[in-house]
Protein backbone atom coordinates (compact mmCIF):
# COMPACT_ATOMS: atom_id res chain seq x y z
CA UNK A 1 0.00 0.00 0.00
CA UNK A 2 1.17 3.51 -0.79
CA UNK A 3 0.40 6.71 1.06
CA UNK A 4 1.17 10.21 -0.07
CA UNK A 5 2.05 13.10 2.22
CA UNK A 6 1.70 16.58 0.80
CA UNK A 7 4.18 18.87 2.51
CA UNK A 8 3.38 22.42 3.50
CA UNK A 9 4.75 24.32 6.48
CA UNK A 10 1.50 24.23 8.47
CA UNK A 11 1.68 20.41 8.64
CA UNK A 12 4.58 20.59 11.08
CA UNK A 13 2.43 22.31 13.70
CA UNK A 14 -0.35 19.76 13.21
CA UNK A 15 0.46 17.06 15.74
CA UNK A 16 -2.51 14.94 14.71
CA UNK A 17 -0.86 14.53 11.31
CA UNK A 18 2.25 13.21 13.02
CA UNK A 19 0.07 10.50 14.57
CA UNK A 20 -1.25 9.58 11.11
CA UNK A 21 2.32 9.37 9.78
CA UNK A 22 3.38 7.20 12.71
CA UNK A 23 0.43 4.89 12.13
CA UNK A 24 1.19 4.59 8.40
CA UNK A 25 4.81 3.78 9.27
CA UNK A 26 3.77 1.15 11.80
CA UNK A 27 1.64 -0.46 9.09
CA UNK A 28 4.71 -0.50 6.81
CA UNK A 29 3.09 1.78 4.26
CA UNK A 30 5.35 3.62 1.88
CA UNK A 31 5.02 7.40 2.06
CA UNK A 32 5.79 9.69 -0.84
CA UNK A 33 6.59 13.27 0.13
CA UNK A 34 5.28 15.96 -2.20
CA UNK A 35 6.46 19.55 -1.68
CA UNK A 36 3.77 22.09 -2.54
CA UNK A 37 5.29 25.20 -0.98
CA UNK A 38 8.32 26.90 -2.52
CA UNK A 39 11.55 26.74 -0.53
CA UNK A 40 10.00 24.74 2.29
CA UNK A 41 12.39 22.35 3.98
CA UNK A 42 10.88 19.88 6.43
CA UNK A 43 11.44 20.82 10.07
CA UNK A 44 10.18 19.75 13.47
CA UNK A 45 8.76 16.22 13.69
CA UNK A 46 8.61 16.01 9.88
CA UNK A 47 12.37 16.50 9.61
CA UNK A 48 12.97 14.01 12.42
CA UNK A 49 10.88 11.39 10.62
CA UNK A 50 12.02 11.95 7.02
CA UNK A 51 15.07 14.21 7.07
CA UNK A 52 15.17 16.61 4.16
CA UNK A 53 14.00 13.96 1.68
CA UNK A 54 11.42 15.15 -0.83
CA UNK A 55 10.21 12.70 -3.48
CA UNK A 56 8.59 15.25 -5.78
CA UNK A 57 8.62 19.04 -5.79
CA UNK A 58 5.41 20.61 -7.10
CA UNK A 59 6.17 24.09 -5.73
CA UNK A 60 7.43 25.54 -9.02
CA UNK A 61 4.51 26.08 -11.42
CA UNK A 62 6.86 26.07 -14.41
CA UNK A 63 8.01 22.52 -13.58
CA UNK A 64 4.68 21.12 -12.42
CA UNK A 65 3.98 19.11 -15.59
CA UNK A 66 7.44 17.50 -15.51
CA UNK A 67 7.07 16.54 -11.84
CA UNK A 68 3.58 15.21 -12.48
CA UNK A 69 4.91 12.99 -15.27
CA UNK A 70 7.72 11.68 -13.02
CA UNK A 71 5.22 10.90 -10.27
CA UNK A 72 2.88 9.20 -12.73
CA UNK A 73 5.72 6.99 -14.03
CA UNK A 74 6.77 6.08 -10.48
CA UNK A 75 3.19 5.17 -9.54
CA UNK A 76 2.79 3.04 -12.67
CA UNK A 77 5.99 1.16 -11.80
CA UNK A 78 4.71 0.65 -8.28
CA UNK A 79 1.34 -0.65 -9.50
CA UNK A 80 2.93 -2.95 -12.08
CA UNK A 81 5.54 -4.30 -9.70
CA UNK A 82 3.20 -6.21 -7.43
CA UNK A 83 3.85 -3.57 -4.76
CA UNK A 84 7.60 -3.94 -4.91
CA UNK A 85 8.73 -0.98 -2.79
CA UNK A 86 12.12 -0.71 -4.53
CA UNK A 87 10.57 1.65 -7.06
CA UNK A 88 9.75 4.25 -4.43
CA UNK A 89 13.20 4.87 -3.05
Amino acid sequence: MLDTLVIISTYVINMSLSVVVEYASSQRKRILLLRMEANYVPDGWLRIKFGSRINHDFSDPTKFDDEWEKLHIKLEKFNNSGCDKRFLL
